[in-house]
This record gives C-alpha cells, structure tokens and sequence, in this order.
C-alpha cells in the first residue's frame, strides 16, 4: 500500500510539473511586466549627434528608440557617453572633453523633447517610478575616462 501511495504521488506530482509551451510563455511575459527590465548599455548617443535622430522616432538607422524599447517592454537604458582613445596630450584632451559634454547634452535635449516617453533617471527609485507612469529610465553612464583627461 505504501509502494502505490509512492506511485501515485509521483504520478500527479510530474503530471503538475509538465506545463505547456503556451503556459511558459505567459508565465515569461507576466514576469517580464513586474520586473524591471534594463540594458545596461546602449551606444546610440552617438548617433544623437547626427542631424534630425530623434529616440521618440521608430527608426531603422538604430538599434533603439523609445517606441520600440516600449514595444520590447524596456523599462530603464543606460546611454553611454563614449569618446575613443586617442592621443593623451591637453590640447586633445580638451577636445575630447567638450565632445564628451555635448553627447551628455543632446542626450538630456532628446530626453526631455520625448518627456512623455522618458525621462533622465539618477537612482533604482527613479527607475521603478519612471515604470509606474509608463515612462522608460534614461540613464547615462560615461563609458571610457578618456574625455575626464588628467582632471578627475
């Protein structure tokens, strides 16, 4: 008797652990909706230096915008400021410097023109309540300390 309780047992205990396909994959997208979903770099700002890209604009010259981050269910980007390495001397470092800036600038100036869509986040707490409001998280990371020179 004890053999056919151990049976039985074992019998609905893997016929509960077989779920379908269909099951996996709500149980993947009703997931994906209460975490927080971020990419931890993104080098698209970059591309915010070319004329008219604009993140709030479906685009096939990039990798992300805000309405497909949105349709991928992205909460939080970090957008990385990159300058490459170049020659270490003042006068370069000085150049780098100011591209650097002014790829943080047309971040913060494409943020704010998509406000409906993003907005800048600077902690986990911007983040979770920039998701509540079903804005996406911009942070921005500087990738590289090149463009910080010999002044830290």
């Amino acid at each position: 008797m004890k053999r056919f309780f151990s049976i039985l047992f074992t019998l609905l205990f893997l016929a509960g652990c077989g779920t379908s396909e269909e099951k996996l994959v709500k149980q993947a997208d009703r997931l994906h909706r209460v975490i927080l979903s971020v990419d931890t770099h993104c080098d698209t700002p970059m591309r915010l230096m070319e004329e008219n890209f604009d993140l709030g604009v479906r685009s096939d010259k990039g990798c992300v915008d805000f309405p497909r981050m949105k349709e991928g269910g992205l909460d939080a980007e970090f957008f990385a400021v990159f300058i490459g390495q170049g020659p270490r001397n003042d006068s370069t470092y000085d150049q780098v410097h100011s591209e650097a800036l002014a790829i943080l600038e047309a971040i913060h100036k494409n943020v704010e023109k998509n406000s409906t869509m993003a907005e800048i986040a600077l902690s986990p707490g911007d983040a979770y309540r920039l998701k509540k409001s079903g804005k996406i998280a911009a942070f921005i990371g500087v990738e590289n300390g090149y463009p910080v020179g010999r002044n830290l």
